[in-house]
């Protein structure tokens, strides 16, 4: 199998260090609840994902790689993403630790995901213009700052 450049599936490595990436997110937390951000990033205990977070997790995935390829002038269509969130999908389940009530459960869940991810793109307008950018480009503008993937 060959490696997709766009692949999110595989589970982030946290930095052995917090102060080593900060993003948006984390700041918010450490900014809301201190205590959350200690219990969460520096003591590594993580509150339970839910089905419907699940969900808007693998949606969030499919569309970035949909637009990743849209960035480098590459065509995806809605099949081909429905294809790779089936691949993918055991992974991010065992990746998140997720657990489903029952396995109906779970085959309804995945065909949320696949039907939100083709209403998405086929709302899109029929030309709507190539996404600005990409990875190249922002290390060219800002050659010493890490790029956040969240």
């Amino acid at each position: 199998m060959i490696a997709d450049p766009f692949d999110r599936a595989v589970p982030r490595r946290e930095p052995a260090n917090v102060t080593s990436y900060i993003s948006a997110s984390r700041l918010n937390l450490w900014l809301k609840c201190p205590l959350a951000f200690k219990l969460q990033y520096i003591d590594g205990i993580r509150m339970p994902t839910t089905p419907s977070l699940f969900i808007g997790k693998v949606v969030h995935a499919s569309l970035e790689r949909f637009y990743r390829h849209r960035q480098v002038g590459l065509s995806i269509d809605t099949g081909d993403l429905a294809r790779r969130l089936v691949e993918t999908w055991g992974s991010a389940v065992d990746a998140e630790s997720m657990r489903f009530a029952s396995v109906a459960d779970e085959q309804l869940a995945q065909r949320q995901a696949i039907e939100l991810v083709a209403t998405y793109i086929n709302q899109l307008p029929q030309h709507e213009p190539r996404p600005p950018g990409g990875i190249s480009s922002l290390r060219r503008d800002a050659p010493d700052v890490p790029i956040a993937s969240h």
